[in-house]
């Protein structure tokens, strides 16, 4: 379960952008939030916005790449971590038991 809590953060906050008019929510806020999820991995955000530009014409496009930079590729990247520390305290766990 705490490997989907990242995926289940962004997955709230993108459903939150989606309908804050409909909740009277300001999208200013909901953005903040967004950013902030995706503060701690800033720098990947920064490469990956690096590479070529692949259909900057496209306003939709350009919308669905902006979500999964901010939101998705964090939200991945925090499972990955989590499940990383967990196989290293459990390999650390079998070592020390024998």
């Amino acid at each position: 379960m705490l490997l989907a809590m990242p995926l289940l953060a962004a997955a709230a906050i993108n459903v939150l952008h989606a309908y804050s008019v409909e909740l009277y929510l300001k999208r200013e806020h909901i953005a903040g939030y967004a950013f902030l999820f995706a503060f701690p991995w800033g720098w990947v955000i920064w490469v990956i916005d690096r590479l070529p530009d692949v259909g900057s014409n496209h306003r939709t496009l350009s919308m669905i790449l902006s979500y999964v930079y901010i939101l998705w590729v964090p939200a991945v990247l925090d499972s990955v971590s989590i499940f990383a520390i967990f196989k290293l305290i459990d390999r650390r766990r079998k070592s020390l038991v024998r």
